[in-house]
């Protein structure tokens, strides 16, 4: 019997480059003393899928985030950023069940 379950396509990380940059801003008068809690933090990347040259982008919203929490949000852009970028370079190679 053959598979039923087809191995669905990956884009390969080699094909893809990003990069990103984060921004804080501050209203602490006393920057030693107070918590960075009070920081506005924002980050964006830009993933491009080199031989097609297809990009995609996105950010997180300006806020006040831990350091946790910023890595936790710039984590759950990139995931679905890479799916954003997966699934128009699906569409542009037209593979079939996409």
């Amino acid at each position: 019997m053959g598979k039923k379950n087809k191995d669905k396509w990956h884009l390969p990380k080699e094909e893809v480059t990003w990069h990103g940059g984060g921004c804080t801003s501050t209203h602490r008068k006393k920057r030693s003393v107070a918590s960075r809690a009070v920081d506005d933090r924002s980050w964006h990347f830009t993933l491009v899928h080199t031989p097609s040259g297809i990009e995609v982008s996105g950010e997180v919203p300006k806020g006040n985030y831990s350091q946790k929490q910023m890595q936790q949000e710039r984590d759950k852009l990139f995931t679905q950023l890479w799916a954003q970028l997966e699934l128009k370079v699906a569409r542009h190679l037209r593979l079939p069940g996409w």
